[in-house]
């Protein structure tokens, strides 16, 4: 499924239909699955990440990221000469979207879709995660935006 998707990533990630189906493979997806995703949303970060659909497609590849470059991380880096692996590209990716979201700061903290993402890219970056079990404050905008979306019709 992700070979084929990747000719057509953010299209289909953007489609409120589809998204979530990829959203719900993604816990299952392998680290060559998750940087085909990661390839595709690097070639523009701000329109994966501002789309109400993608956007959510991104923070669950973002926090799915940790799973496999745990143990790169132990003997990666920064400065070195890097390898081709895809546990390496899954960490410069995540560095890429760092420094996207620090050129976009103001933008980052306001878009509504945006601002999840930054909040799930600090939690990689800190090495915490948040589960939505957790007994989080969200706003109420926040609590009903995705409701619409579980509906049959849509609306």
């Amino acid at each position: 499924m992700f070979s084929q998707l990747s000719e057509e990533t953010l299209l289909v990630c953007q489609c409120p239909q589809t998204c979530s189906i990829i959203e719900s493979v993604i816990p299952h997806a392998s680290c060559a699955n998750i940087k085909v995703l990661m390839e595709a949303f690097s070639q523009d970060w701000i329109q994966a990440c501002t789309d109400k659909c993608s956007s959510h497609v991104v923070q669950k590849a973002i926090t799915a990221v940790p799973n496999f470059i745990t143990e790169k991380l132990k003997g990666f880096e920064f400065g070195g000469e890097a390898d081709d692996s895809d546990e390496t590209y899954l960490i410069q990716s995540v560095l890429g979207l760092t420094e996207c979201c620090l050129e976009n700061i103001e933008d980052c903290l306001t878009n509504l879709h945006m601002s999840h993402i930054l909040r799930a890219l600090f939690q990689v970056l800190g090495g915490v995660c948040v589960r939505d079990s957790e007994n989080v404050q969200k706003s109420k905008k926040t609590q009903n935006y995705g409701k619409r979306f579980r509906e049959p019709d849509g609306m």
